[in-house]
């Protein structure tokens, strides 16, 4: 018998909402902050449906470095991409914090949109979505100064409470924004400076979201 979570997080998705899937078929698994995550298992494959916490999804280059693509939160699900296709994602998944995962057989989600056409065009839309924000987060990466990466960075991970919580120190956060420390706190000033954003040794809250928007394209 599904349980609250579990039904909680079907109905925080995109995707998944008002699908039913056989419960017995279904994993829980929970993870500690910095653990790495993978949508294979015993050479199975599955899908993630996060029920709490916060994964971040980072493309490693050649020589080490990681760039933060996304942060996938309650309702998010990983493993969808390449549902149709078996060929391993070259992403890397890490725990941000705490969190428990739902693992759905892809083979269930398969045969569940053989059946259901309009799940089936779900999936399309949610993929459609995916293409649209990685080429606009590409377009990012490749043109943006330190100053709209940050901003960009805030308004994607801020709450309903227009704040960023990092749950790390300033060297990690900056890792995960693609822009070294120094520079980090250099802006963090500057935006605070311009009466953008609020600073303190816990949060970042964002207090003219319109004018933080226009650095990004600036």
């Amino acid at each position: 018998m599904p349980n609250k979570e579990y039904l909680e997080a079907i109905a925080a998705s995109d995707f998944l909402d008002g699908s039913s899937f056989d419960f017995s078929s279904v994993t829980r698994k929970a993870y500690s902050a910095g653990a790495y995550l993978s949508d294979i298992c015993n050479g199975k494959e599955f899908i993630g449906l996060i029920a709490s916490g916060i994964l971040d999804i980072y493309s490693v280059a050649l020589d080490g470095r990681d760039t933060m693509l996304n942060s996938l939160h309650k309702g998010n699900c990983f493993g969808i991409c390449n549902l149709f296709d078996c060929s391993q994602m070259e992403t890397v998944i890490r725990s941000r914090t705490n969190a428990v995962v739902y693992f759905i057989p892809k083979r269930i989600i398969v045969a569940a949109m053989e059946k259901d056409a309009s799940f089936a065009m779900k999936y399309a839309l949610v993929c459609n979505k995916k293409i649209q924000f990685l080429i606009k987060r590409i377009e990012l990466i490749a043109t943006q100064s330190c100053r709209s990466k940050l901003a960009e960075y805030l308004i994607s991970n801020q709450n309903e409470k227009n704040c960023i919580i990092p749950n790390c120190s300033r060297e990690v956060l900056a890792s995960r924004i693609g822009i070294s420390r120094a520079a980090l706190f250099r802006e963090l000033a500057e935006l605070q400076k311009a009466k953008l954003i609020e600073v303190n040794s816990i949060r970042i809250k964002i207090v003219n979201q319109v004018g933080l928007e226009h650095t990004i394209y600036s």
